[in-house]
């Protein structure tokens, strides 16, 4: 009987380990410590062509952490949006900064939505 008693013990602590990860994961990948791949949306001024608009998402995207560009589409505004997707969820990684500061300057870009995990 006391045998059985350690191994119930065992199992809840196990148990209880396990769920603090998957809190922990739940928790903390979606703010930018995990994997990825994350997604930033980036919405163009109504009038802006596909063909500026890509030119400047690739001229930015010539980052590290972008993994894919893909192409812009007409959103309910009337302008462009196109997804960014990149491997870096955190707004304190400098390469993350560096591609929002490229996109952000452009006077074609309207906003640039936050990362967002898939």
């Amino acid at each position: 009987m006391a045998s059985g008693k350690k191994l119930g013990m065992k199992a809840v602590v196990v148990a209880m380990g396990l769920l603090t990860v998957l809190i922990l994961l739940v928790v903390l990948l979606p703010i930018g410590y995990g994997p990825g791949p994350y997604v930033l949306d980036v919405h163009f001024r109504p009038g802006t062509s596909p063909q500026a608009a890509s030119s400047l998402l690739n001229q930015c995207g010539h980052s590290s952490i972008v993994t894919r560009i893909d192409t812009p589409f007409v959103n309910n505004a009337g302008g462009l949006t196109a997804e960014v997707w990149t491997t870096s969820g955190s707004l304190g990684d400098p390469t993350t900064r560096s591609l929002l500061m490229c996109l952000n300057r452009s006077s074609l870009v309207v906003s640039v939505e936050p990362l967002r995990p898939l």
